[in-house]
């Protein structure tokens, strides 16, 4: 279930990013960004570092598509993450 972003704003709130291609997790910091990762690894669920022209994007984990997405996700539901919908085209916030 993906929640919206007023309902969850605390370290265990992760930003889901997907495309035809791909499904980002985006993290706040790269402590979370590792432990991310390691909720990963532990659940068995493949992930790669996402790039974007060919640069890695620090804060994001790729998880891939369809099915081995649904399965990563859960297991970062599984794991206490709320999930948030991250919209890579949305205008920056005004200040």
């Amino acid at each position: 279930m993906v929640t919206t972003v007023a309902e969850t704003s605390n370290d265990q709130t992760l930003g889901i990013a997907r495309s035809p291609r791909s499904t980002w997790v985006w993290c706040s910091s790269t402590l979370q960004r590792d432990a991310v990762r390691q909720v990963l690894t532990a659940a068995g669920c493949g992930w790669w570092a996402a790039t974007r022209y060919g640069n890695e994007v620090e804060l994001a984990t790729d998880v891939d598509i369809g099915w081995d997405a649904l399965i990563a996700t859960e297991a970062l539901e599984a794991a206490g993450y709320a999930l948030v919908d991250y919209d890579l085209n949305a205008e920056p916030a005004a200040p």
